[in-house]
């Protein structure tokens, strides 16, 4: 007889682990490799914009770097549930890299 393989539905407790993983992973992601980034292209003077800006933003004041790191959490979490439907093998990481590098800027500018 054949058995049929139905996949355990995840716990909210695990869910929650889950979020919480790719909201600290987003939010590390822009403080490490966004900001290193930009201040790579500043002190090579391809930009004007400074890494870790300090100054306010709309509408509680909280510091720019910390509002972007924000951004970057949920961004973080929205790929974590993204990813189980993604295709595997090479076309996972070709989707991995347009949804983590690609669609934030496109986001940022054409929404934000």
């Amino acid at each position: 007889m054949a058995q049929s393989h139905v996949a355990a539905p995840i716990s909210s407790t695990h869910r929650f682990e889950q979020d919480l993983r790719g909201f600290i992973a987003g939010f590390a992601s822009v403080l490490v490799f966004h900001q290193g980034m930009l201040a790579l292209l500043h002190a090579a003077g391809v930009t004007p914009s400074m890494p870790f800006m300090m100054q306010p933003t709309q509408p509680f004041g909280m510091p720019q770097i910390w509002s972007l790191a924000f951004w970057g959490g949920v961004w973080g979490v929205l790929f974590v549930w993204v990813v189980g439907h993604l295709p595997q093998g090479r076309l996972y990481w070709i989707d991995a890299v347009i949804f983590g590098a690609v669609a934030p800027p496109l986001v940022a500018l054409f929404i934000v």
